[in-house]
C-alpha cells in the first residue's frame, strides 16, 4: 500500500521502478509533475524521459497506453498528500470489545485505513449523486490488511474473524466487479472526542495499545498472557492456593 505519493514519487525519482514499468508508480509519477506544476506535456516528456532513465528497454511506442494511461490519472486525480488520523473514543471502546487481540489490530487497522482514503480523497471531479459518498471503505486484500496488523493466522482462522467481525455488523465485505473483495467499516464516529492520532501510516498498527483482557487497563503487551502484571500476579496467587 502507498499511503504518501509524494514521498513515493521522490523515491521512485532517486531509484526507479519498484517493479518493470509498473503503472502505478507512473501514475504518481503524472501527479506529482502536476503538483510541482508541469503542464500536460511537460509531464508526458518527464515521464518519457524517467522510463528512458531506469529500462534500458523501453519503447515509447509500446509503452504509449500506460503512458497515456497516467496522463489520464492526473487528470482524474491530484497527489495524495500526508494527513493526520483521528480515531474517536467510542470507535476504540467498539475495537476493544470486539474480541481477542487478533481481531482487535485487524479492526483498527481497518479503520484507519477507511478513514484516511475517505478524508484523503483526491479525485478531483466529485461523482454526482453517488448513494456511498457517506461510506467507508478499505479496497485492499485481507492478506495485506493482515501485514499492516503484523499478525499471522492459517486461512481458516482468517475465514473466522471476518465472519466474526461481520456477524457483529463491524464490517461488511463487498465483492467487486472485478472478482476481488472490499470492506466497508461500519462503526465510525465522528462525533465522539478523538483519543488516538495516527501520523504514520506506514507504521499503523503502533498506535494501538494493548488492554489487559480481565480488567480492561492499558498496559505492555507480555509474551506469553493477556494480562496487566496486576492481575497476571492476582491469577498466579490463586493457582498457588488451589
Amino acid at each position: 500500500m502507498i499511503f504518501y505519493e509524494e514521498k513515493h514519487a521522490k523515491i521512485l525519482l532517486e531509484s526507479g521502478f519498484t517493479s518493470f514499468m509498473d503503472y502505478e508508480d507512473l501514475s504518481i509519477l503524472a501527479k506529482y509533475f502536476k503538483y510541482i506544476g508541469k503542464n500536460k506535456t511537460q509531464i508526458k516528456k518527464s515521464l518519457i524521459e524517467f522510463c528512458e532513465k531506469y529500462n534500458p528497454y523501453f519503447n515509447e511506442v509500446l509503452s504509449r497506453g500506460k503512458i497515456d494511461g497516467a496522463l489520464r490519472s492526473c487528470e482524474k486525480f491530484g497527489l495524495r498528500l500526508a494527513i493526520d488520523i483521528p480515531i474517536t473514543n467510542h470507535e476504540l471502546d467498539i475495537i476493544k470489545n470486539c474480541g481477542d487481540y487478533k481481531r482487535q489490530k485487524i479492526l483498527f487497522v481497518m479503520l484507519a485505513i477507511a478513514k484516511y482514503f475517505k478524508y484523503n480523497n483526491t479525485r478531483l471531479t466529485p461523482k454526482k449523486n453517488n448513494k456511498h459518498d457517506d461510506d467507508f471503505y478499505v479496497n485492499y486484500k485481507l492478506i495485506d490488511i493482515l501485514k499492516i496488523a503484523k499478525i499471522n493466522v492459517s486461512k481458516v482462522e482468517r475465514r473466522d474473524i471476518i465472519y466474526d467481525l461481520e456477524q457483529s455488523q463491524l464490517v461488511t465485505t463487498i465483492k467487486n466487479r472485478d472478482g476481488g473483495t472490499s470492506f466497508q467499516v461500519n462503526f465510525i464516529d465522528e462525533n465522539s472526542e478523538p483519543v488516538i492520532i495516527v501520523d504514520d501510516m506506514d507504521d499503523i498498527i503502533n498506535f494501538y495499545p494493548f488492554y489487559c483482557s480481565k480488567c480492561g487497563k492499558e498496559t505492555n503487551k507480555a509474551k506469553r498472557h493477556d494480562l496487566c502484571e496486576e492481575c497476571y500476579s492476582k491469577n498466579r496467587s490463586k493457582e498457588r492456593w488451589y
